[in-house]
């Protein structure tokens, strides 16, 4: 990636074109994208993920072992073991158990960033603060996590994280900043949408909106944020 941390992105089959279509716009050379199959039960999961966690743990390049997982408004089991959408649908069977890597943190740092409290690392939040999010004790992800950012969108919570480390990290700081770009961003939006295909977390529709809000939203906070780094 840009700032030079090697980096290995895991999602499953049903996310994975819009990810790369995601990383492309972004003009981020592919640092591997591993796609977990989309099954309900599947029999393999258990020897794929204690793979993916071996060559975490020693990497067949020869490079330093993962030191943090981060995982963004990816959705996670609720206390019952099922995972849901901010609607209490029953989504379990449409995701890749990625918790199973996330979960087993060992000596790996655990980041998180969601918005509505059924994402991994939300069991961290205490359950009663859910009671005032729409079916929220229902829907609450039950794995927590070590670091926790919570937004009101989680793009905006991506954003602030980015613009965190540039403060934090002065050499990353030039592409980081570069990165927070109402350009980019909007660019990488369209071309989701368009080739992903991605939909909008709300609406379920091909729109150029996050979570229902128009994209001119988003822009204002994007700006902000970027002021406020580049000061």
């Amino acid at each position: 990636m840009c700032a030079g941390v090697p980096v290995c992105m895991v999602t499953d089959m049903n996310c994975a074109s819009a990810l790369r279509v995601a990383l492309r716009e972004a003009g981020q050379r592919s640092p591997g994208v591993i796609a977990l199959p989309v099954q309900c039960p599947d029999p393999e999961m258990g020897s794929l993920v204690s793979s993916i966690l071996s060559d975490w743990e020693s990497p067949d390049s020869g490079g330093a072992p993962v030191s943090h997982v981060l995982a963004v408004e990816r959705a996670g089991p609720a206390a019952d073991g099922r995972v849901y959408n901010m609607s209490k649908q029953d989504i379990t069977c449409y995701n890749a158990p990625l918790h199973l890597l996330y979960g087993r943190h060992g000596s790996r740092h655990r980041v998180a960033i969601g918005d509505g409290g059924n994402e991994l690392g939300m069991g961290l939040v205490p359950r009663n603060l859910l009671e005032n999010v729409r079916h929220g004790t229902h829907i609450a992800c039950d794995i927590p996590c070590e670091t926790l950012v919570v937004s009101g969108v989680s793009n905006w919570g991506v954003w602030s994280l980015m613009g965190a480390l540039a403060v934090l990290k002065k050499s990353w700081k030039p592409c980081l900043v570069e990165s927070i770009s109402e350009e980019v961003s909007l660019r990488v939006l369209k071309k989701t949408v368009a080739e992903g295909p991605a939909v909008d977390g709300v609406t379920g529709k091909r729109t150029f909106s996050v979570d229902g809000l128009p994209w001119q939203e988003h822009a204002k906070v994007l700006d902000e944020i970027r002021n406020i780094v580049s000061e």
